[in-house]
């Protein structure tokens, strides 16, 4: 671990600031990152070296090697203040591309006073099982069909209609998303909870598994702790560990903000068995999705006749 700097700990995890030159740990960040996302989402070590160099680098070390990374950039909080939720092509924060330079963190301002957190990664990360798919045909069986195999073939139709299923949907699944509930929860008995701040209806339409949208998420204020501790005596999560080292990072530096550049990572996937559910006849009254589901396929019947 050459070239890391310590920044965290807990009885089972090392983190730790990962610099430019570390090459072995770069190498290891970007593997892990490629192996859990693939070429869609992840990023090679080049990419990382540059969020190492322009921004900052946390890696966290279990005595089986590296486990998980969280890749953080300094930009200001102003422009937060007049992002409204919804799709805003113009706005520097409206895409996760925008605000991180395609994850190179060009982008970051040194000076800046929030702290975003935009790409972690974690050994339990990465794809979850799909609901098993229906032989059977009808219309709103052949959506969770498009939505689980066919979204990215680049037909204008059918991305017309999944978009416009996902924005009916958002609202009420967003905030439930386990990456929500997540950040939502406190770490370690020192950070409170984060609550969201604007939701992007287009924040990366190449990350397919969350309909293209981001969250933007804040952590409370950092600056009035009193003193931000190097290690908890509890073990928690590696997806926790890495965001309180990001916290006591924030602290260091005198940023009291740590914003989440997040992700709904489960959308598609809740979308598809809720579908599923709806075509098979099999719904929930306990799922809060199907009423909204239900209704935007009664309005636009025509629209979903898929073939």
């Amino acid at each position: 671990m050459t070239g890391s700097t310590p920044l965290f700990r807990t009885p089972t995890l090392d983190c730790r600031l990962i610099s430019p030159d570390d090459s072995r740990s770069l190498d290891e960040a970007a593997g892990l990152d490629l192996e859990l996302w693939g070429g869609g989402l992840g990023k090679d070590a080049d990419n990382f070296a540059s969020r190492a160099s322009h921004g900052y680098l946390i890696g966290a070390w279990h005595w089986s090697g590296l486990v998980g990374t969280i890749s953080c950039l300094r930009r200001t909080w102003a422009p937060l203040d007049t992002l409204a939720s919804g799709p805003d092509p113009s706005h520097p924060y409206a895409t996760w591309d925008a605000i991180t330079s395609d994850g190179t963190f060009l982008s970051a301002e040194p000076e800046g006073d929030v702290l975003f957190c935009v790409a972690v990664t974690t050994m339990d990360s990465g794809a979850r099982p799909w609901p098993r798919l229906h032989h059977a045909r009808n219309p709103t069986l052949d959506m969770a069909h498009v939505l689980a195999r066919r979204l990215d073939t680049g037909d204008s139709r059918l991305k017309a209609a999944t978009d416009a299923l996902a924005e009916a949907c958002a609202p009420v699944y967003i905030p439930s998303d386990y990456v929500m509930r997540f950040h939502r929860r406190p770490k370690g008995s020192i950070l409170s909870g984060a609550r969201i701040v604007a939701i992007l209806q287009k924040g990366r339409p190449s990350d397919l598994d969350s309909m293209g949208y981001n969250v933007i998420m804040v952590y409370p204020n950092t600056a009035p702790l009193a003193g931000f501790p190097e290690s908890v005596a509890e073990d928690v999560s590696a997806g926790d560990a890495l965001v309180l080292s990001a916290a006591r990072l924030a602290y260091t530096l005198g940023v009291g903000k740590v914003a989440p550049f997040s992700r709904p990572a489960g959308f598609r996937r809740a979308l598809v068995k809720t579908l599923l559910a709806i075509g098979s006849g099999k719904a929930s009254a306990h799922d809060p999705l199907v009423p909204v589901v239900q209704d935007h396929l009664d309005r636009s019947a025509e629209g979903l006749r898929i073939r």
